[in-house]
């Protein structure tokens, strides 16, 4: 496949949308992205999101607030984003790491972590 034929994704930044942390090239792969900001609510003053951890039945309280993954399935991706996610930072990373995954974890502080050389972030 030629450098023509492959698909730029632009990962948004979630903490300023309106700003790309990336660029992935695709070559018949998947990404997806999971993530707490977007579907959430406010419950006796305290916020609260889609994603439930089914250790505690309550939405995740990882340090973990979007999880990106690319590899060769949609479906493996989106469980993995999950799955990342719900583990936190570290154990998320090294999950990926053991399932031969690619992605980047980004925290509630801003800060983002890359897991293998297709996300890695400048600076």
């Amino acid at each position: 496949m030629s450098e023509e034929e492959l698909w730029g994704i632009a990962l948004a930044d979630p903490h300023y949308p309106d700003c790309d942390l990336l660029t992935v090239q695709l070559e018949d792969e998947a990404i997806t992205t999971s993530g707490v900001g977007g579907r959430r609510w406010m419950r006796d003053g305290q916020w609260m999101h889609h994603l439930i951890d089914p250790r505690t039945q309550l939405p995740s309280a990882s340090d973990a607030h979007t999880v990106t993954v690319l590899g060769p399935s949609a479906a493996e991706c989106e469980v993995a984003s999950k799955v990342a996610l719900l583990l936190g930072i570290h154990d998320g990373a090294s999950y990926l790491e053991r399932l031969g995954l690619e992605g980047i974890i980004t925290c509630y502080d801003g800060r983002s972590i890359s897991v293998g050389s297709r996300f890695e972030l400048e600076g």
